[in-house]
């Protein structure tokens, strides 16, 4: 029987997320290694202030959430649908009823109609009154085709040929009507490493342009190549995380290129239609699940995925070698002079231009993020807030089958639930507000964060931070744990490796501040986590709701628990969610945005 498509995508995802693209550069040693790990002997007490709020999260109360979100009745939650609707006005309910303060759309107020007794009440003064719900306009994608023509005209003569989707390329995110022609420019590996000594676009103008581009890097397993040392050979031969854009598509973008064309540098790389085959795997073992292909998107120019942000295709070698075959070159050749110097040797294609038509029908549809706040104490800093999230949504049912996802993520959302009450029936409150955002639509490609971004309860340059949860139920095996060590060239002295409980263990990714990380490290003194610190430089933060965040230089955390087989699929339910480590990373994350929205410095 057919694999479902998301159950095929699971290993690659698993890479993309972990994958060494998003870890910092480091030379695998053990004092680096130690310095990003953060165990603790003994946890110390939590501060008065905030031990009823730390006590007031538990595992059985969690559960509790965690059992209604995930429910056959939601459906799997899906964005936009009936279910996910239901789950919000759950959500919402809940923080009503602790008094946690609405934070989404203003609340309209009708005018008295014509036949209304009585004169008109007047508005209240003040800030308009808000409802917990900011919709979100979404596009939904009903039909995409596309279709490519190359050709070169010289003097009278001309010559064309048409490619077709899913045999010659793929284009997997297809949003427009449009079409698109321009010159193509051979750029090599497109790689632009100055300290290296190697600029791929030195000499070509590819503005405008669309950019031919070899997958990899020259002679990396060779130890004369520049792209021999291990963060360059990860940078552009290792995986890298969802929904970031790769090194070379930024480069491309940087320097004015319209889209990016990228191919197998050799035969024995996946082919496009291997590519697609293997999309069809056939496999005995599991159901046969038509998940159909709806697509949602913003329709609103908002700041886009790193991913979105330049159209890029993979082509079939054969494709290319059509390409640069019309300017008289040979793709292997080419490649066989770049490899052999070690030097580029990327040309214009003289007269071959890219034409790329893309026909889409859709419709208008919504959808809700859920929003509310506890205001701070502090007469200045409470105007500053610390945002803690959690992607409420799912990927729905498609015949008999439905995805409940109760790790992904009704367990983050039962995590924020919890602190949203620790918060909301505490004593204390902190310096800064705190808003608790509940997003939609993150499994279509982060709609409701990104909506936040563009339209946020305060604006962004007063937020302090954002703390993500994803994923927070589940734990690392034995196995995984070692793997993902070598992965991430973590290099410890066996007696600190056998101090690390596997079902204690979390990896933390974070952004480069100093400020995140001295927060986070408070904060698991209470809790004694085994914690290894990942921090990210820049704005390629991987595929979760942080995302928009860092994108604008806001520090972020990303709690994720760990990936297992059951990632998107039907086997995501209640039952094997680990209630206790989801207490733990929920206190975790409460402490650490005490931290941040207490903290004197952001």
């Amino acid at each position: 029987m057919r694999t479902h498509p998301l159950v095929a995508l699971t290993a690659i995802v698993w890479l993309a997320i972990f994958g060494s693209a998003q870890a910092p550069s480091s030379t695998g040693r053990a004092e680096d290694s130690s310095r990003q790990l953060v165990l603790v002997e003994q946890p110390k007490p939590v501060p008065a202030p905030w031990r009823a709020g730390f006590d007031s999260i538990t595992a059985a109360d969690a559960g509790i959430w965690i059992r209604c979100l995930s429910a056959d009745a939601l459906e799997g939650r899906e964005t936009a649908t009936t279910g996910h609707e239901a789950a919000a006005e759950f959500v919402a309910a809940l923080l009503a009823s602790w008094g946690v303060v609405p934070a989404g759309d203003p609340v309209r107020v009708e005018p008295a109609g014509a036949f209304a007794a009585g004169p008109a009440a007047p508005r209240p003064a003040g800030p308009p009154a808000r409802s917990y719900f900011q919709r979100v306009p979404i596009r939904e994608i009903r039909s995409a085709t596309s279709r490519i023509t190359v050709g070169r005209s010289s003097g009278a003569a001309e010559q064309a040929h048409v490619f077709q989707p899913d045999i010659d390329y793929q284009f997997p995110r297809v949003r427009r009507t449009e079409v698109l022609r321009a010159p193509v420019v051979f750029v090599g590996y497109g790689i632009r490493e100055t300290a290296a000594g190697w600029d791929d676009y030195r000499g070509v103008d590819v503005k405008g342009k669309v950019v031919l581009i070899l997958n990899g890097a020259p002679r990396p397993d060779d130890p004369a190549s520049p792209f021999h040392q291990p963060e360059l050979k990860d940078k552009y031969t290792g995986a890298r995380p969802r929904r970031t854009a790769s090194p070379k598509t930024a480069a491309a973008r940087e320097l004015g290129a319209l889209a990016v064309l990228q191919v197998e540098s050799d035969a024995a790389g996946r082919d496009v239609a291997a590519r697609v085959l293997d999309g069809r795997v056939v496999d005995d073992s599991k159901p046969v699940i038509d998940t159909g292909d709806r697509e949602l998107e913003l329709p609103e120019p908002t700041a886009p995925l790193p991913m979105d942000a330049l159209p890029t295709l993979t082509v079939s070698r054969e494709m290319a070698a059509y390409i640069v075959g019309l300017a008289d070159a040979e793709l292997d050749g080419l490649r066989a002079d770049i490899d052999g110097k070690l030097q580029p040797a990327s040309r214009e294609l003289a007269g071959v231009t890219l034409e790329l038509r893309s026909e889409v029908t859709s419709a208008l549809t919504s959808s809700r993020n859920v929003l509310g706040y506890v205001e701070g104490s502090d007469p200045k800093l409470k105007d500053e807030v610390v945002v803690i999230g959690a992607h409420l949504d799912h990927l729905g049912h498609y015949g008999p089958y439905i995805f409940n996802g109760a790790d992904d993520n009704a367990s983050g959302a039962a995590g924020l639930l919890e602190i949203a009450q620790a918060y909301a029936m505490g004593d204390a409150k902190p310096k800064r507000s705190v808003l608790f955002a509940f997003w939609t639509g993150e499994e279509q490609g982060l709609l409701g964060s990104r909506y936040y971004a563009d339209h946020p309860f305060v604006p962004m340059d007063r937020t302090a931070a954002c703390v993500n949860l994803d994923m927070l139920g589940r734990s690392w095996t034995k196995e995984r744990l070692e793997r993902v060590s070598r992965m991430w060239g973590i290099n410890l002295p066996e007696d600190v490796m056998a101090r690390i409980k596997v079902e204690e263990f979390m990896a933390l990714s974070l952004s480069e501040t100093e400020a995140m990380d001295a927060a986070i490290r408070a904060a698991n003194t209470h809790v004694g986590m085994a914690l290894y610190l990942r921090p990210s430089r820049g704005a390629a933060a991987g595929g979760s709701d942080h995302a928009p965040f860092a994108q604008r230089n806001i520090p972020w955390t990303f709690f994720f628990s760990a990936m297992t087989e059951d990632y998107h699929t039907p086997g995501d339910s209640v039952d094997k969610v680990e209630l206790a480590r989801v207490e733990r990373l929920a206190r975790l994350a409460f402490l650490t945005s005490v931290e941040l929205a207490e903290g004197s410095h952001r």
